[in-house]
């Protein structure tokens, strides 16, 4: 859809700046993939909606371990991502997940960590010391539709491994 919202009977993802669709009920997993221009108005608002629906936020393995493995999930679990790795997830979304005790996953473009409007090593231990998971976005975000094979494993793997060496 325009808005880059994705779902199924059993998740729902929502991205920044626009209004959700329809709602669905669901006892499984919300989804909630913010990106783009998320400002502090969206933020508080998802924030607040988790409240008030008495969601209960996951991590990645949890969910992971749940799809995987069918191991149960908490009645109503939310699973909150970023992509890319942008400086405002530490500026915008940090402090207001922290504030309404949540946590999130933020998939980072490896080589962008440290450069201008990305996330710096020190934002992302801050936001690891809060319980916010890091996992890999690719080395340099191409588009994995335009590149061959060998090009991928490359994005993909070296990603993996700078990652996990900073961290």
């Amino acid at each position: 859809s325009p808005c880059g919202f994705s779902g199924n009977r059993n998740a729902l993802g929502v991205r920044g700046g626009c209004k959700p669709p329809a709602r669905k009920r669901s006892d499984q997993v919300l989804v909630a993939l913010v990106g783009g221009e998320a400002g502090d108005e969206f933020l508080d608002a998802l924030g607040l909606a988790l409240v008030r629906e008495e969601r209960r936020v996951v991590g990645l393995d949890e969910v992971l371990d749940h799809y995987t493995l069918r191991k149960p999930l908490p009645p109503r679990a939310v699973l909150i991502t970023f992509d890319d790795g942008y400086r405002d997830n530490f500026e915008n979304a940090f402090p207001v997940l922290r504030e309404h005790g949540f946590a999130a996953t933020i998939f980072v473009v490896a080589k962008k960590i440290g450069e201008p409007d990305y996330l710096r090593i020190s934002d992302i231990e801050e936001m690891r010391r809060a319980g916010f998971e890091f996992g890999s976005h690719t080395l340099t975000h191409p588009d994995l539709k335009t590149i061959g094979t060998e090009e991928k494993l490359r994005e993909l793997g070296d990603s993996k491994y700078v990652i996990e060496k900073l961290l």
